[in-house]
């Protein structure tokens, strides 16, 4: 069992334990109270990474399409080289610091690719001027500085924020070992857990000769702790099935007694806080 914790995924194949109940109040026991729970609560802790967010309608073509997809955007024209105010602002006026970004340093993030044109169609960003945006945090939602960019062939700008991915706190629980087997279980990447009200859904990465893959929570006040794992593997019916290398994804939710609200989402394997999907 495991859960991709803040961009990091991992398997883990030891064999599964029967009840993943002691762990996870291991887990919530090390966090309450913690200067790593303070810190989430306190500090500027996205609660997924940072995307770019298109103009009204979407992406024009494939090709462009692709080129997002490939993070394939390339600066054609002058672009500031100055650096927004190092904040990030709530509803209630609190403020935070954040390191900021250049235009060009932010560039390098558009997309969702890892910016490699590889010698294809690109998406040319002309220029590029200071704005806002929102983002969701472990405190809530909260205003950032953001560059909102002019590609070429669009009128409205495309965004993303002005602030460099901050680091988390280390976890106040060391990591369960990790193997690698058949029975391993990891959620899908980053955004792997959607949050709609009190339903979590987990995209679950496994083998392909195990059963579904299931989802536990265990809640405090502070915090929600999830495990994931996959029932025992299914025998291949016969020698035409076979078991693959090939990974399967599944999804697996929990229905939670009261919404996440502003508590931090853990997993049991690893201890650390788990990466949402905003979308």
């Amino acid at each position: 069992m495991a859960l991709t914790a803040c961009g990091t995924e991992t398997l883990s194949a030891e064999s599964p334990p029967a009840d993943w109940a002691p762990r996870m109040r291991a887990v919530a026991k090390a966090w309450e109270g913690s200067a790593a729970l303070t810190a989430m609560q306190r500090g500027f802790h996205p609660l997924a990474r940072f995307r770019t967010t298109v103009p009204p309608g979407g992406l024009r073509s494939a090709a462009d399409r692709t080129a997002h997809l490939k993070g394939a955007y390339v600066v054609a024209g002058e672009l500031p080289d100055t650096r927004p105010q190092p904040r990030a602002t709530w509803p209630d006026g609190t403020t935070r610091k954040a390191a900021t970004l250049t235009a060009r340093e932010a560039v390098e993030f558009l997309g969702e690719g890892s910016n490699d044109p590889d010698g294809g169609h690109t998406l040319k960003v002309t220029g590029a001027r200071l704005g806002t945006t929102e983002v969701a945090t472990s405190r809530g939602p909260t205003r950032v500085p953001a560059w909102l960019f002019t590609v070429a062939g669009y009128d409205a700008p495309f965004t993303y924020p002005a602030l460099a991915a901050p680091t988390f706190p280390d976890s106040p629980i060391a990591p369960l070992p990790r193997l690698y087997g058949a029975d391993a279980a990891a959620t899908g990447g980053p955004g792997s857990v959607t949050v709609e009200g009190r339903t979590l859904t987990v995209t679950v990465t496994h083998g392909s000769c195990t059963g579904p893959s299931a989802v536990k929570a265990l809640e405090s006040g502070d915090t929600v702790v999830l495990a994931v794992s996959v029932l025992p593997r299914k025998r291949p019916r016969g020698p035409d099935e076979g078991c693959d290398l090939a990974l399967r994804h599944s999804r697996a939710t929990v229905e939670l007694a009261r919404p996440v609200g502003d508590r931090i989402l853990l997993e049991a394997q690893q201890g650390i806080p788990v990466q949402q999907s905003l979308d």
